[in-house]
């Protein structure tokens, strides 16, 4: 009489548990990429200084600094996007942050700078970067000035400057503005007839 062996039954694993397992490697291999991501460092340019817009710069204006900047690294300056040789920033970039690629220009060359020195003071909310209108008041008679009149509506400040010494015949207020070259010669006139020069600071409302 022959015997004949019976077959162990096969273990048939539940496509649950092997579905179960691959969702658990894969979210552990997405936390592994963006751990590995952010831990990224790469070197990004920021502002040595406020920097006002229309400012012309080279990337030695700027200062290098190491960041994790994780997936948002493309949105900003680094060593491998920094334009060779001048361009300009559109808006005004804050001392010590980081400068955004969507702020960088071809070199403006309509604009320059140019230094006045400013009659009765400064707004004390005025700071580079700020926008502001040129006004000038020619002297009429000793003492007496005339009606003021516009010279630039688009004016940039760029720097305050300090005062010069107690020694100094002048004791006004110097601020370097960035003007269209076109505005410079009546400016350079207003000067040289020892008008007096003043700022008015412009206050773009905010969109709806």
């Amino acid at each position: 009489m022959t015997v004949t062996k019976a077959r162990k039954p096969r273990r048939w694993v539940d496509p649950r548990v092997v579905i179960g397992v691959l969702l658990v490697a894969v979210s552990v291999l997405g936390v592994v990429g963006v751990l590995v991501v952010g831990n990224r460092t790469s070197v990004a340019y920021a502002a040595a200084s406020t920097i006002a817009p229309g400012a012309v710069l080279t990337v030695d204006d700027l200062v290098p600094v190491e960041v994790g900047l994780g997936a948002s690294a493309g949105a900003y300056l680094d060593v491998g996007t920094a334009p060779q040789g001048e361009f300009v920033v559109t808006q005004a970039v804050q001392s010590g942050e980081l400068v955004p690629r969507s702020l960088i220009g071809a070199a403006d060359t309509s604009r320059t700078s140019i230094v006045v020195e400013i009659a009765g003071g400064l707004p004390t909310e005025l700071g580079a970067g700020g926008a502001v209108e040129l006004w000038s008041s020619q002297e009429s008679s000793p003492g007496t000035y005339g009606a003021p009149v516009l010279i630039s509506a688009s004016a940039i400040v760029a720097k305050i400057l300090p005062r010069e010494g107690a020694l100094s015949r002048s004791q006004a207020d110097r601020v370097e503005l960035l003007l269209p070259k076109s505005e410079i010669p009546t400016l350079l006139a207003v000067v040289s007839n020892d008008a007096r020069v003043a700022l008015v600071p412009v206050y773009l409302e905010a969109e709806d």
